[in-house]
């Protein structure tokens, strides 16, 4: 659990200090592993897998 808040605090950092997307989209991946999509029609359904 403490790595957890670890990471999270390391995204925050990289969030607020970020400028242009590919930055922010760095800064993602320290938190997200990956997103899974279900998709039906016009309905999306999002699973987020995190690291």
């Amino acid at each position: 659990m403490e790595q957890k808040y670890e990471r999270i605090g390391e995204f925050r950092e990289l969030w607020s200090a970020s400028v242009k997307s590919e930055e922010k989209n760095r800064a993602l991946k320290k938190l997200v592993k990956r997103i899974v999509y279900n998709r039906e029609g016009n309905r999306v359904e999002l699973t987020v897998c995190y690291r």
